[in-house]
């Protein structure tokens, strides 16, 4: 599984980095310990066996082993003795230590210098051994002395210690490798959580920006240099969005301000031919039609129009307490004609003591476009339900309808301009999309939220949140 987060990222691969160094420089000091330890160990045997040499001697050309000069107490403990044997060139055995008995020692293949060899000792104790080849000249007259003779000289020692401290030294190095890494684990989540305090912060400025405040800038004391460039960058972006979105702005309003007075002329004269005597029958439903029409492009023309106040900070909300009931009822009777001729029915589960902190003309504009999405969109012989939730110390007036025949996701384009879910346009005018769009900047306005929801049953749900009173 991929991390996504960049803190696991860096926690995660110094830990990783650091138990992999302490790791490594254990085992490099277990190794060069234990080198020391056999190198120390074979230096001793070799020792002994070079003392071993002077008690070898040649007579009657035979190669012979001096016992009673021979007194190295190593080979006379009891417990963990040292081990000799002595070998003539060609293999026979000339002496061993008492502490053998009857048994042998390994012998290894004998070289031009001492040759260090693991073996097992009689005791079946594990052991290690060290074999020197000497030649031994007989004493005397040089003219009298016979041939020099080869004798092979075996030193071994218990290795039992070693391994022990070896061992010791084995934990001893776990623990302050586990410990170190424990350490380490907590000094780097305390050095990459401070380190990464810039960056949160940078987040949280970039999260914090909307459409409504593109002229603010990111500003992140010491921000990291490898970070800095994303920030100049988003400060650009935010420069040129800004430009943009004020630009829509004007020709949304521009365009708004122009239509209005044509389309007031249309309608106007349009009402004034259709009420006409001369206009009577097929020209006057006709007139009424374009009357009609000219009434929802003047109502889609002052929603652009309030959109664009919104947008540009022209509405101020003046909050106050205000029960919902009296809005809400004036409302329903506007659409009772209309909801009672497709026998939809309202559950009004709103209680009469409800009161939020709001802008009454402001909540007024964000119910009517509520309740008026609920009943075009409602199925017949449906269900439109009022009800509240409480969330903390915020108050939801929830308004929701059956026959929602939107898809999942969708209930988060519901409140972009002029989206519909019939994207052929085949519906009918009626809407244009900007109805929750005007809801949703109302509603940021009165520092509340809007919030769509589709729930099991073609249920679709829009949740008012403001301040509860």
């Amino acid at each position: 599984m991929r991390l996504q987060s960049l803190r696991a990222r860096l926690l995660l691969g110094l830990i990783i980095s650091t138990v992999l160094l302490q790791a490594g420089a254990s085992a490099l000091v277990f190794w060069l310990q234990r080198q020391a330890l056999y190198h120390r160990f074979d230096q001793a045997l070799f020792a002994t066996a070079r003392a071993l040499v002077h008690h070898v001697k040649v007579k009657d050309d035979q190669v012979w082993f001096d016992f009673e000069e021979l007194s190295i107490p190593e080979f006379k403990r009891i417990k963990g003795p040292d081990y000799f044997q002595v070998w003539r060139g060609d293999g026979s055995t000339v002496a061993r230590s008492l502490t053998l008995g009857a048994a042998d020692l390994a012998m290894a293949r004998p070289g031009p210098r001492p040759t260090r060899y693991n073996c097992q000792l009689p005791r079946d104790e594990p052991g290690r051994a060290v074999l020197i080849a000497t030649e031994v000249v007989p004493k005397g007259p040089p003219e009298r002395r016979g041939a020099p003779q080869t004798a092979l000289i075996a030193v071994a020692r218990e290795t039992e210690p070693i391994r022990k401290d070896l061992w010791t030294l084995a934990w001893i190095l776990a623990g302050t490798t586990t410990g170190g890494a424990v350490v380490a684990a907590t000094l780097a989540w305390l050095v990459v959580t401070r380190t990464l305090v810039p960056v949160r912060e940078l987040s949280r400025q970039i999260a914090a920006v909307e459409s409504t405040g593109l002229g603010q800038r990111i500003d992140v004391p010491r921000l990291p240099s490898e970070v800095q460039p994303v920030a100049d960058r988003l400060n650009e972006m935010l420069g040129r969005l800004a430009v943009a979105f004020e630009r829509e702005r004007a020709f949304t309003a521009d365009v708004a301000h122009e239509l209005r007075t044509p389309l007031a002329g249309i309608r106007s004269i349009a009402e004034v031919a259709a009420s006409s005597p001369q206009n009577a029958g097929e020209a006057a439903g006709e007139f009424r039609e374009i009357v009609k029409i000219a009434g929802q492009m003047q109502a889609m023309v002052e929603k652009l129009l309030m959109l664009a106040r919104l947008d540009a900070g022209q509405v101020r909300a003046v909050l106050a307490p205000v029960n919902p009931r009296s809005v809400l009822e004036p409302l329903l009777a506007e659409h009772a004609a209309r909801m009672g001729a497709r026998n939809v029915t309202v559950r009004d589960n709103v209680p009469d003591e409800t009161s939020v902190l709001a802008d009454p003309n402001l909540l007024r504009m964000a119910l009517a476009n509520v309740i008026a999405n609920a009943v075009e969109y409602v199925n017949d012989g449906g269900q439109i339900a009022l009800e509240t939730e409480q969330t903390e110390n915020r108050t939801c007036l929830v308004v929701s309808n059956t026959g929602c025949s939107l898809k999942p996701g969708d209930e988060q384009k519901v409140f972009e301009r002029f989206w519909r879910a019939d994207t052929s346009r085949t519906g009918g005018q009626s809407h244009w999309g900007l109805g929750l769009s005007l809801v949703s900047r109302a509603m940021s306005v009165m520092g509340g939220r809007a919030v769509a929801q589709i729930r099991e049953g073609g249920v679709f749900r829009v949740c008012l949140c403001l301040q509860a009173n």
